[in-house]
């Protein structure tokens, strides 16, 4: 679990390419479970709103529990609590991934590192260009 920063807002980066992690503040922590089903639900649809049946659905399938909105609202709380209250937002109808700068998403920044070299080459600066794309590797 990754512990709470003290009095400042934190970055969350949740990685979709090869293994599913979610760091907080460059520390890489574990969110499992449902926590974790949820997350990566958020983070592919990341800028849509997801409607709570949508997500029940995602965690219990055909099988949900006695009061599932409320479920869904205690894991959305733990999963602020986890990584601050910019990681999820919404309430009991829809939930979304936080905004970027506070929440960001690998490929997002992969691709954005890709169209900054891509500029950087229309304007004849390949070693800066070749700089972004380094680092959107390494990213992935």
């Amino acid at each position: 679990m990754i512990d709470g920063a003290c009095g400042r807002e934190s970055r969350v980066l949740i990685r979709l390419v090869g293994s599913f992690t979610v760091e907080r503040d460059g520390l890489r922590g574990t969110v499992g479970g449902r926590a974790r089903t949820l997350l990566k639900l958020l983070a592919v649809e990341r800028g849509h709103a997801v409607p709570t049946d949508r997500v029940v659905e995602a965690l219990w399938g055909d099988r949900p529990p006695k009061r599932p909105v409320e479920n869904v609202a205690t894991l959305v709380s733990r999963l602020r609590r986890t990584l601050g209250p910019q990681a999820v937002t919404g309430g009991r109808r829809c939930y979304r991934l936080g905004e970027p700068p506070a929440v960001s998403v690998d490929l997002d920044e992969a691709t954005a590192l890709i169209a900054e070299a891509e500029g950087r080459l229309a304007v004849d600066e390949a070693a800066v260009a070749v700089a972004a794309v380094a680092r959107a590797i390494e990213l992935l």
